[in-house]
């Protein structure tokens, strides 16, 4: 039999547990559709597609979603399963055609008292979403989780633990770190952490958390400095106020780079508040602040803080408008030279964006939308204008 790289086996082991799992325990049975397939076709006019600060590019890009989601109606447990292709064609700029792949599965098997969560998404992509990089690299990511969570009258205690893997398939340079240089090849990496949560039900709908978090990220050619870190957490899950809802934790964090006297002692925080304050109106806002890996040269993280939230009104069952908005700080430690310039480099992004959906007869959806993006950085370089409209219609089967 043919090996296997070791994060697909990771993939193809919790999918094959989580079926196993839920489709033959106790009294499961399917009640609803097992298939879900759906295609997507977009047009995307991008008046900058290289995200660059002068000498701008524009093009037209035609998009293709293809996916199929797997969610039967099980009496005891819970699985979801899909798979979703993103297909990008430049009308005039081919050489930056891409393929994005991504295979998800959930899982969550309930045992009385016992509750085992399972999770894990498989990427191959090219896009630039999720990224501080304005160039169009193809990588795999895998992130995988199990959780084991045991439920007390008043208090439930969880131990989880997340893997991640990162494989960048291009050996373009970016840049120098302690003096050697690097390609996207060294950025290799696999990242491992365990949490320890308690969630005392102090409040009838609303759960107070305490955790704890170790993590170790390591880098496969061990040119960029690896780290470990420590998290100390707390916060709230559950209903916020009247009609709203919270997830969310804050905290400490100390992270030690290798070989990287930058180290990081601050406070981080991951926290979602939805507010449906009609059945038609729903606001959600999300603040974040955490480490990150980067491509910087010189740098081993970068510090993000972002604000961000989307407010969507429904006008009737089938018209809704949506308006979404967002800030973001990237702070880099390391002191760089570039163009003349030398500093620590700081970003400030800005996005935001309006759309609207149309829902016709049998579920066909049509959307408009209009986005803008801004990036201000202290090195002239990084700075960039983006403006995105696009026209999508999406058809389930």
């Amino acid at each position: 039999m043919m090996n296997m790289p070791h994060h697909l086996t990771t993939s193809v082991y919790l999918l094959v547990i989580g079926l196993c799992a839920a489709c033959f325990t106790g009294e499961a049975k399917a009640e609803g559709p097992w298939l879900k397939p759906v295609i997507a076709v977009s047009e995307q006019y991008d008046d900058n597609i290289f995200l660059t600060p002068s000498n701008t590019t524009s093009d037209t890009v035609t998009t293709v979603t293809a996916g199929v989601l797997l969610e039967p109606e099980l009496s005891r447990h819970e699985l979801r399963i899909g798979y979703g292709g993103l297909f990008e064609f430049f009308a005039e700029n081919s050489g930056e055609n891409t393929n994005n792949h991504q295979v998800e599965g959930q899982a969550t098997l309930n045992f009385n008292q016992w509750r085992v969560e399972l999770s894990d998404t498989f990427s191959s992509s090219e896009n630039r979403t999720g990224t501080e990089d304005t160039a169009r690299i193809p990588r795999l990511n895998n992130q995988a989780g199990i959780g084991v969570i045991y439920q007390f009258n008043k208090m439930d205690l969880g131990l989880r633990y997340k893997y991640r893997h990162e494989d960048y398939r291009s050996n373009n340079p970016i840049g120098a770190f302690l003096g050697q240089s690097l390609t996207y090849q060294d950025l290799d990496s696999d990242e491992n952490s365990a949490e320890l949560e308690l969630a005392l039900k102090l409040w009838p709908k609303t759960a107070l958390l305490l955790s704890g978090r170790y993590g170790k990220l390591s880098y496969d050619t061990g040119r960029k400095g690896g780290s470990e870190y420590f998290d100390l957490l707390t916060g709230l899950r559950g209903q916020f106020m009247r009609k709203g809802e919270i997830e969310g934790k804050i905290g400490f964090r100390t992270q030690d780079y290798d070989s990287f006297a930058a180290g990081f002692d601050e406070i981080i925080f991951l926290i979602t508040l939805t507010e449906n304050f009609t059945p038609r109106d729903t606001l959600t806002i999300d603040l974040e602040r955490t480490t990150n890996t980067t491509i910087e040269q010189e740098n081993a993280y970068f510090e993000g803080t972002e604000l961000a939230f989307a407010y969507i009104h429904k006008f009737t069952e089938r018209i809704a408008a949506q308006l979404r908005a967002s800030y973001r700080i990237n702070d880099y430690p390391a002191s760089i030279t570039v163009g003349g310039q030398t500093g620590t480099r700081k970003d400030k992004i800005w996005l935001a964006g309006i759309g609207f959906n149309y829902t016709l007869t049998g579920g066909v959806e049509i959307s408009l939308a209009y986005d803008f993006g801004q990036r201000e950085s202290n090195f002239d370089t990084n700075d960039y204008d983006n403006n995105l409209v696009s026209l999508r219609v999406s058809l389930p089967f």
